[in-house]
């Protein structure tokens, strides 16, 4: 069963696999969602930050499908072990992004 969060932004439901990132002060937050904010803010660094976390985020889901494609063990876990590094990536950068949006 997928997981789900609600969206800290819309209230709406974000479920496994959409993409989505956590900010401090909100939680999960859909990232289209997100891009609206990140645009009302007006803040050149906001959107540099948002459009480096989309890449992530895209690259976070395209892992986990490999992950789950992957036949041996030792595969999956390689391809985990490299989704665990690009989230921890996509947190600092959330966390600068929510930074941003507030300064």
């Amino acid at each position: 069963m997928a997981k789900t969060w609600t969206c800290g932004i819309c209230g709406g439901t974000i479920i496994e696999g959409q993409r989505f990132t956590f900010i401090p002060g909100k939680g999960a937050v859909h990232f289209e969602c997100l891009s609206e904010a990140v645009v009302e803010t007006g803040s050149r660094d906001a959107v540099a930050l948002l459009d480096a976390n989309e890449v992530l985020l895209y690259a976070i889901v395209r892992l986990k499908e490999a992950a789950r494609l992957a036949s041996s063990e030792d595969t999956r876990k390689s391809i985990d072990e490299a989704r665990v590094e690009v989230e921890r990536l996509a947190g600092v950068l959330s966390k600068k992004l929510s930074e941003a949006m507030e300064g």
